[in-house]
C-alpha cells in the first residue's frame, strides 16, 4: 500500500535529518515528539471489539494543539461556542502585521513580541471606538504566524463588531457596515504601541538580541528605527453581507493545528516535501520542511486566542449580556452531544479495553551533545 501523504509522516520521515542539520529549541523538540508518537503504540492504546466480531487497536492521540491530526473536535467545539457568543452584528477582519524588520526580534522574544501583538491591536481598536462613537466594541483576536509557504510571518486576525456598547450601557452605537476606522490612522497607532512596548522591555532587560551583547542597543535600535520609517500594514475587510459564522469558521481552522493541513500536503520523497499553495506547488528539502513548520511552535503555555473588549471573559454577565439584550439577540440552542463510537461494519456498540504490555509512555529521545561555554 502507499505510504499516506500528511504531515505527520512528513514529520516522523525526516525529523532526524532536521535535527542533524539545525538546532531546535528544547519546546521545539517536545512538540515533534510528541506529534510524531501521536496514534501510535508509544502513547499506549485499547482493543476495540464488538459483538459481531469486528475489532481494531485504538492508539492514544497526542492532543497537542499543534497535532494536525488529533484536534477537529477541539476545532468544532470552540466555532461552535464562538457562534453562541457572537453578537448579531456585521464584523470585521481587521488584520494587524509586524514588519519585517522586527521578525528576528520576534523570533527571538516570541512571548514578548507575541503579548505585544495582540495588546497593541486589541488598544487601537478599543481606544478609536470609544473616542469616535463612546462605545465598547467586542473584539476576538488570534495570532497567525506563516505565510502559505510557512515563511514566518507573525500577525493578528481580529474579529471586530461594527458598533459597541455605548459607555453609560444604554444603548448599542451601530458604526457604518463598510467602513471602520482609517487605515493610515490605526497603523500609526498600531507602529507606536509596538515600538513603545518594545523599547520599555529593552530597557526592563526582558529582550534578547542576537549578536554580541555590546553592540545589542546597537542592533536593538537600528530594527527598530528602520521598522519606524516604514507604514505598517493593517488591512481592514468589511462584511460585505457575510455573516461573523464565515470568518469565525476561517479562523477555527488554525485553533486546533498549525499552519498546513494534510489536505494541502502533495508528495513526500525520499529527500524532498511538496504541498500547495495560493502560487502553486512548493518543494523544498525534508529537513527544511520540518524547520519550516517548527518555527510556528508556539510558547508553552501561550494563549492563541484572547478576546477583548465586550467579548472579554469578564464582562460575559455584565456588558455582553447587556449588549445582546439590546440588540434581542435570540436564546443559544444546545449544543450536540458529542457522537458515540460505533462498529463501521455493522453499526453496534463497541467495547474498549486496554492492549496487555501496552501503556502510555513518553517518547523519549537521546540527549543532545552540549556545545562549549
Amino acid at each position: 500500500m502507499r505510504a499516506p501523504v500528511t504531515v505527520t509522516a512528513a514529520l516522523r520521515k525526516f525529523v532526524g535529518d532536521y535535527r542533524r542539520v539545525h538546532w531546535p529549541t528544547h519546546r521545539q523538540d517536545d512538540v515533534l515528539d510528541w506529534l510524531c508518537a501521536c496514534r501510535t503504540s508509544a502513547l499506549g492504546g485499547r482493543m476495540v471489539k464488538c459483538a459481531c466480531g469486528w475489532s481494531s487497536p485504538m492508539y492514544n492521540s497526542c492532543t497537542d494543539r499543534h497535532c494536525p491530526q488529533c484536534r477537529g473536535g477541539v476545532r468544532a467545539e470552540w466555532l461552535a461556542a464562538r457562534c453562541e457568543q457572537l453578537l448579531p452584528v456585521p464584523h470585521f477582519q481587521v488584520v494587524f502585521t509586524l514588519p519585517g524588520a522586527l521578525r528576528t526580534i520576534a523570533r527571538d522574544n516570541q512571548q514578548l513580541v507575541y503579548g505585544l501583538l495582540f495588546t497593541a491591536s486589541a488598544e487601537t481598536i478599543q481606544q478609536l471606538t470609544a473616542q469616535r462613537f463612546d462605545a465598547q466594541p467586542g473584539v476576538l483576536a488570534m495570532l497567525h504566524t506563516w505565510t502559505n509557504e510557512l515563511i514566518f510571518h507573525p500577525h493578528v486576525h481580529c474579529l471586530v463588531t461594527a458598533g459597541g456598547l455605548r459607555l453609560d450601557h444604554e444603548a448599542w452605537v451601530q458604526t457604518r457596515p463598510d467602513y471602520l476606522f482609517p487605515q493610515r490612522v490605526m497603523a500609526a497607532m498600531f507602529r507606536g504601541k509596538v515600538t513603545e512596548g518594545l523599547r520599555a522591555a529593552f530597557d526592563a532587560g526582558e529582550v534578547v538580541v542576537r549578536g554580541d551583547p555590546a553592540h545589542a542597543r546597537v542592533g536593538f535600535d537600528a530594527a527598530v528605527r528602520e521598522a519606524h520609517r516604514h507604514r505598517w500594514v493593517v488591512h481592514v475587510e468589511a462584511p460585505a453581507g457575510r455573516p461573523a459564522e464565515n470568518a469565525a469558521k476561517y479562523l477555527a481552522r488554525y485553533v486546533g493545528g498549525i499552519a498546513i493541513s494534510d489536505a494541502r500536503m502533495v508528495a513526500i520523497s525520499d529527500t524532498d516535501v511538496s504541498w500547495k499553495t495560493r502560487k502553486g506547488v512548493v518543494t523544498v528539502k525534508g529537513h527544511e520542511f520540518v524547520r519550516r513548520f517548527a518555527q510556528h511552535i508556539l510558547p508553552k503555555r501561550f494563549r492563541r486566542v484572547r478576546y477583548y473588549g465586550l467579548y472579554a471573559p469578564g464582562n460575559v454577565h455584565t456588558r455582553w449580556a447587556k449588549a445582546r439584550k439590546l440588540l434581542g439577540a435570540p436564546q443559544p440552542a444546545e449544543r450536540p452531544e458529542r457522537p458515540v463510537r460505533t462498529c463501521p461494519e455493522c453499526g453496534g456498540p463497541v467495547s474498549e479495553r486496554s492492549i496487555p504490555g501496552l501503556s502510555w509512555s513518553r517518547p523519549q529521545r537521546p540527549p543532545r551533545a552540549r556545545g562549549p561555554p
